[in-house]
């Protein structure tokens, strides 16, 4: 799929900041000699995930004025769960599916998917551990506790009210902010060893608790309009993307059609999508995305005016303007 220049702009600032750190983590578990019963699914990760995470801690520990290479390890483990929780989401969600791709659920059932993601964690923690002054790496497990046990409160809720038959827009809302968490302490760490001050490092977990939510909807935009497997999976399962939630309970004929998914969504999921664009969902996403890039870029304001700040700025921006490239 070619891309658009804003999609071009925005990938290329994570390459440049974090490319050498997300290849490593592609790998780090797939040369582990220890692991060898689990290569197929670990080669797999290595083709098919690529994250953004160290481009974020590396910016923000460069944004307090900190050394960039002193970020690495911590950008490198961080990497790593964000690998387990995206592995262990798609098992929640039942999702077999994803941009056009098989998920390591998907490919090789949950039980694997279980293993390498708990795998992943654990090669986390243990890079971490190896690292850093005890104080230093004592704030930093702190804000990892913290973002994972918020990440595990927030899946059980929402399991919960989808066995109830009660999860609605406003909750997958609630679910997308609460897990914007994620971002938030990428960046909070990278300020953290960068010696940011405790203003700082507060802006900077804003920022990109506000970056995580953009990029959030825009994903979910996405899967609103794709006519492969995965909307209809999504729907199907009872896990549909806030976008289509919003778009069923204002429309009538949409609701009618989302009730109809038992099976038989190949006939039904172009339809869908036509009167899913009819809405007025592209709109009410558009001022979210929006405030949430005000808020992002005000609290970069008072940060020292760095080439990182100056990064930082342009990628909220472009992943911003990446919406409108969706929609037009």
């Amino acid at each position: 799929m070619n891309q658009t220049k804003t999609e071009q702009t925005f990938n290329q600032i994570l390459e440049e900041y974090g490319g050498k750190i997300a290849n490593k983590a592609r790998v780090i578990l797939l040369e582990d000699p220890t692991l060898k019963d689990l290569r197929e699914p670990l080669e797999f990760i290595s083709k098919s995930w690529y994250d953004r995470t160290p481009a974020l801690v590396r910016l923000s520990c460069q944004a307090v004025g900190g050394n960039a290479e002193n970020s690495e390890t911590a950008a490198l483990a961080l990497t790593l769960m964000n690998l387990s929780f995206t592995i262990w989401d798609d098992v929640i969600d039942k999702a077999r599916y994803k941009k056009f791709m098989p998920t390591v659920f998907g490919k090789f059932g949950q039980e694997i998917a279980i293993i390498s993601g708990g795998i992943a964690s654990a090669k986390a923690f243990s890079i971490l551990n190896k690292t850093m002054q005890a104080e230093k790496r004592k704030r930093i497990t702190d804000a990892i506790w913290k973002m994972w046990s918020r990440m595990a409160s927030i899946e059980s809720i929402v399991v919960e009210m989808r066995n109830k038959g009660v999860f609605r827009s406003r909750d997958k809302l609630w679910k997308m902010r609460s897990e914007s968490i994620n971002l938030g302490t990428c960046l909070r760490i990278g300020a953290v060893i960068g010696n940011g001050s405790d203003d700082e490092i507060n802006r900077l977990t804003r920022y990109g608790r506000h970056l995580a939510l953009i990029l959030a909807l825009e994903e979910d935009f996405k899967i609103s309009i794709n006519l492969s497997v995965e909307l209809a999976e999504k729907i199907r399962n009872r896990t549909p993307p806030y976008a289509t939630l919003w778009a069923v309970e204002h429309s009538a004929p949409l609701k009618t059609l989302f009730e109809k998914f038992e099976g038989n969504e190949d006939s039904l999921i172009k339809q869908f999508v036509q009167i899913f664009l009819s809405t007025k969902v592209n709109s009410v996403v558009s001022k979210k995305i929006e405030k949430n890039r005000k808020l992002a870029q005000l609290q970069l304001r008072t940060l020292p005016n760095t080439s990182a700040k100056d990064a930082l700025n342009l990628l909220v921006n472009s992943a911003a303007t990446i919406f409108d490239d969706i929609v037009s």
